[in-house]
């Protein structure tokens, strides 16, 4: 039986595209694939407060809605559903004129550094040097650290062309976690080419990951 998906519009053939960031993002949808188990790390709720105060010079309470804390440990565990609440509303107050898929994506800009600056993110990504190779190499650990229960892979095809598989990503794997990626090309002042293949679940997706 085939799965149903709940991405706004399939990629066409199955092919790798780059997205068009025109997109609406339907937060119910994606919390509702959302495990109520599901958690990630307070270092990101942090950055999501962080950026919204220094794009909008408050913390206004809409960020909060339906998110049963404010403050948060770095390297302790939340829930996930409220992380992705967070996102969802910071995207519309940091990025009022753009889509909510773009928005999401530029959140995911900051998810690398924000993580990097931690004494556990430093020792995971420049375990193997401080190159953008070895921190791309690296990543899979970090997604297992920072979003347990996810899968994550990435292969190497060439030189600066690496292929990522994502598993059990729900916190917008097809907007935020882009993103991710790319912030985390940008940080070495490299420029990010990345396409996307959606997969049937809004949790799984396929990145084809180049730089020059």
């Amino acid at each position: 039986m085939k799965k149903t998906s709940i991405f706004p519009r399939r990629d066409e053939d199955g092919e790798f595209c780059t997205p068009s960031w025109s997109d609406d993002v339907s937060l119910e949808q994606y919390l509702a694939a959302c495990p109520s188990s599901a958690e990630t790390l307070g270092t990101f709720f942090t950055h999501v407060r962080d950026l919204v105060e220094q794009a909008t010079g408050s913390v206004p309470d809409t960020l909060f809605e339906g998110v049963s804390k404010r403050h948060w440990v770095p390297f302790r565990a939340y829930s996930l559903r409220d992380f992705m609440r967070m996102a969802h509303m910071a995207a519309r107050l940091v990025y009022p004129d753009r889509p909510l898929s773009d928005g999401l994506r530029r959140i995911g800009w900051r998810s690398y550094p924000s993580f990097a600056a931690t004494m556990a993110g430093r020792v995971v990504l420049f375990a193997l040097g401080d190159d953008l190779e070895a921190v791309v190499r690296a990543s899979p650990k970090a997604y297992g650290i920072g979003l347990p229960g996810a899968k994550v892979a990435a292969h190497e095809l060439d030189a600066r062309h690496w292929r990522y598989e994502m598993q059990g990503v729900f916190s917008f794997v097809d907007s935020y976690h882009y993103g991710v990626l790319e912030g985390a090309i940008l940080a070495f002042s490299r420029v990010p080419d990345i396409r996307l293949r959606r997969l049937d679940r809004s949790s799984d997706a396929e990145f084809d990951v180049r730089w020059t």
